[in-house]
């Protein structure tokens, strides 16, 4: 029962805002998530910080070494932008709309990548970008729409 009580109370004060756990949000299929770390866990959803998924309208297949900052959102979900009929409008659409987020990738904080884009191996997404359309391999991204900014160089 305290237990119980515990959980209560800082479900709340998390919901009231003053308190952020480490973890993350799937809306949609928890199944169409699929991580390739071996590192993360599915099931205790503390290894990217405040990071919500949506996996309404596709997949999201991340890769291994992924980074991800804080408040970033991963979204497949896609809604219908025609009302034929108000009795029948359905708001999502179920396929179509899959994320590839390949090894090595980098999302700094508040990134927000939308569906239907694969992101290549290593590249860094700057902070409050927007990736709408898909990114090259080793490069740096940055902006609304996210774009490319220069290669990555490597020092030997």
């Amino acid at each position: 029962m305290l237990r119980f009580v515990k959980h209560s109370l800082i479900s709340f004060i998390e919901y009231l805002g003053f308190v952020h756990r480490q973890r993350w949000y799937v809306k949609g299929d928890d199944a169409r998530l699929q991580f390739r770390d071996p590192h993360v866990d599915k099931r205790s959803k503390h290894h990217y910080a405040g990071v919500l998924f949506n996996t309404r309208s596709g997949s999201i297949d991340i890769g291994s070494n992924v980074m991800m900052g804080h408040n970033c959102m991963i979204l497949a979900g896609k809604h219908k932008d025609v009302f034929e009929n108000p009795l029948t409008f359905k708001p999502n659409i179920d396929s179509g709309y899959d994320i590839k987020i390949s090894d090595g990738v980098w999302l700094t904080s508040g990134v927000v990548v939308t569906g239907g884009v694969t992101i290549g191996e290593n590249t860094t997404v700057l902070p409050l970008s927007v990736v709408s359309e898909s990114l090259p391999s080793n490069c740096i991204a940055a902006g609304n729409p996210a774009r490319f900014i220069s290669n990555k160089v490597y020092e030997e």
